[in-house]
Parts: C-alpha cells; structure tokens; sequence
C-alpha cells in the first residue's frame, strides 16, 4: 500500500496486491465466468432469454465504458504526477513538454537516449501507442515498453539495412 499524507495534503492511496486482486477477480474472472456459463446453456440449447442477455450486454457495455474512464483517469493522473516528480519548475515543464511531444508522435519513430539493451541502440522502433508514462513500441514483430521520457522523436525515418 502506497501511502502519501502530508498534513496540508491528506490523500490516501491504496493500490497494492489485495486491490489488483479485487479488481481482477471481480470483473475479469467473474466476467470469464459469466461468459463460460451462458456459452455453455447456448451449446445445451437452453440460452437465457434473449432480452435478458441484451440486458446484460448493456450492463456490461456500462460497467466497460465506467473502467475505460477509470483507466483514463488513472492514465492522465500518472502523468501529471511524474510531470511533478521533476525538482524544478522548469524540469516539470521540460518533463510535460516531453510527454505531450511523444503523444503527439504516435505512430512514427523513435529512438532511445540510452539503453542496456544493445538490440535497440540507435533503433528506429514505431511509436504504437502512449499508456500514461509508458510508450508502446514495435520493432517488427516485438513489442516494447518504455517510459516516455528515454525516447526521441525521429524526424527524418530511414530504413534500418536488413538484418
């Protein structure tokens, strides 16, 4: 459990296996269990009404759209405080700049300022897609992650020789 309470700020923040736990059991295994179950009674020809199932459908559809705007939040709330996490005033706003900069250049390249995997220096990988403080990157069938600030933006892509 992370905790931060400070005496003019008072937040709490509880976020550790049991809530992760919590939240995979409640609605994805429970998800997956509903879904077996009624997959289930449709190959035994014994469905569940079809009004009750588009009932559901819209309570899922709901409950979906509820986590997407929760994940968004959480998302937005990641990179504003790491935005903050930077000592100074003028970190903070390179730090922002730089964020929005790379949100800006999804699905274009980018290259690494520095990494320990020698694979990837001076790689130009795609930019798949911004996730909070972490950016997606592909490099022909591999998959990447990394945080948004260990990238630079490649404004003039060449193609890598082949390997």
């Amino acid at each position: 459990m992370r905790i931060i309470n400070e005496k003019h700020l008072a937040l709490v923040w509880n976020w550790d296996e049991n809530e992760r736990n919590e939240l995979a059991v409640r609605y994805q295994t429970n998800l997956e269990r509903l879904l077996t179950a009624i997959q289930e009674r449709v190959n035994r020809n014994t469905p569940p009404p079809p009004d009750d199932l588009k009932e559901l459908a819209g309570e899922i559809q709901q409950a979906g759209e509820a986590l997407q705007q929760s994940m968004n939040s959480c998302l937005d709330a990641a990179r504003t405080l790491y935005a903050m996490a930077a000592i100074t005033p003028e970190e903070r706003q390179v730090r922002k700049a730089t964020i929005e900069r790379i949100r800006a250049h999804v699905g274009k390249y980018v290259v690494f300022k520095q990494t320990d995997a020698p694979e990837l220096r001076g790689r130009q990988l795609l930019l798949e897609e911004v996730r909070g403080i972490k950016a997606i990157l592909r490099d022909g069938d591999k998959r990447w992650e990394a945080l948004v600030d260990q990238l630079i933006p490649v404004l003039r892509y060449e193609a890598a020789p082949p390997r």
